[in-house]
């Protein structure tokens, strides 16, 4: 498992993390270091995430390209990376992943559930009030 360190801090150190290309990150090393069970692993992998969701926010081109990969991501990511992306997507607070955000409600874990509720409270959007009221 000690194999994404290097990866997850090579993404930090990389200008992808800087916000020099949004693209180049490789979101599935990323979502697959999340879900490991070595906890050096995982916490470099959620800030790297969040560096390089921080970083994308920059220009508007950065923004809804890394919306779109956390978005691609969040169906099929394990638990503890979806918790991870739906964070980071609170973070981001774009109104446009609303919608997708809200699916999440549905999820039958619990943390999962309370991760969408938390995004959706950031974003502080009225169809994220909304989805939050239903």
């Amino acid at each position: 498992m000690k194999r994404y360190i290097p990866l997850v801090l090579a993404c930090v150190l990389s200008g992808a993390v800087h916000g020099e290309d949004t693209t180049a990150v490789n979101i599935d090393e990323i979502v697959q270091a999340i879900s490991t069970e070595d906890p050096a692993t995982r916490s470099a992998a959620r800030r790297s995430l969040q560096q390089w969701c921080s970083a994308a926010t920059t220009s508007p081109e950065r923004r809804q390209a890394a919306l779109q990969l956390l978005l691609d991501k969040l169906d099929s990511a394990p638990s503890p990376a979806r918790c991870e992306l739906l964070r980071n997507l609170g973070r981001i607070g774009d109104a446009s992943v609303v919608d997708k955000v809200a699916t999440c409600l549905d999820s039958e874990d619990a943390v999962v559930f309370d991760e969408a509720r938390r995004a959706l409270a950031r974003i502080g959007d009225d169809r994220a009030v909304d989805a939050l009221l239903v």
